[in-house]
């Protein structure tokens, strides 16, 4: 009697498995944005309301083309208080009764900590903030998932991407109308972009190839610096990736593996910054 033979998860079905890895990304995206949604209703914290506060004051400076005044924090919290003006933007679209509360906050001349009235207000265009900041940072999971399996490949990226996804802590602040979250998400893409630029010189012979990648780095790290500034650091990275890069074309010490291996030493150094 002859045995079954024990096929290979990679000859039994080949065309599930690559179905899975297609719809990977979509998965990952959904896993990451429910965690980062829960804090929704729940609870407020202190500082989210002043931003409520600084995005309205965006939104209104804006509007009246007073760019002078667009600058409302010294964070400076650029990008925070871009998506509150938005979410608040679509929220008076969608419920329009709240029209009312909107008019009565740009009429204050400043937010003082015991204005109760105030802070209810801004209370009601908290969660669509939120909603703005939970939906981008669960974008930038998905994209550092791309990004790493670019330069380590599937396995690599898709327990990375887990990990950072349901990580409680990273979960718990990419929920919030804040900075931080923000900040690492703009950073670790503009790391990691940094690093698949460094990596594409000398394997692609496309020269746009490789600024392309480098501009997308120098868009991520703008990003970064305008959300906070100590994100500044960056500028001390890509010097050391860019002296990586350098040495390689010195001669054949530095192989594409090896390549690799000191970039990511690099960024874990950088993480620790």
């Amino acid at each position: 009697m002859a045995w079954p033979k024990v096929i290979s998860g990679e000859q039994a079905g080949p065309g599930t498995h690559q179905w899975a890895q297609r719809l990977f990304p979509l998965a990952l995206f959904l896993l990451a944005l429910a965690p980062r949604l829960v804090a929704l209703n729940r609870y407020i914290t202190p500082d989210e309301l002043l931003w409520v506060y600084r995005s309205v004051l965006l939104r209104e400076a804006v509007a009246d083309g007073r760019w002078a005044d667009t600058l409302v924090a010294g964070h400076p919290g650029v990008t925070t208080t871009w998506l509150g003006a938005a979410g608040i933007s679509a929220q008076l679209i969608t419920n329009p009764s709240l029209q009312t509360d909107y008019d009565w906050l740009t009429k204050m001349a400043n937010l003082l900590p015991d204005n109760a009235t105030a802070f209810t207000k801004l209370g009601g265009f908290l969660s669509s903030g939120r909603s703005a900041v939970a939906i981008v940072n669960s974008l930038a999971v998905l994209l550092i998932f791309l990004l790493v399996k670019r330069l380590w490949g599937f396995g690599v990226a898709a327990l990375a991407g887990i990990l950072l996804a349901l990580d409680p802590f990273a979960a718990g602040l990419s929920g919030l109308l804040h900075v931080d979250a923000l900040s690492a998400s703009f950073a670790t893409l503009a790391l990691l972009t940094m690093g698949v630029a460094a990596v594409a010189w000398g394997e692609d012979d496309h020269p746009w190839y490789f600024a392309g990648w480098l501009a997308l780095s120098g868009l991520a790290t703008g990003l970064a610096i305008m959300t906070k500034t100590p994100t500044l650091v960056l500028g001390i990275v890509a010097a050391l990736v860019f002296v990586i890069w350098y040495l390689s074309l010195r001669g054949p010490l530095f192989s594409p593996d090896r390549r690799r291996l000191l970039i990511s030493f690099t960024f874990g150094v950088s993480s620790l910054l």
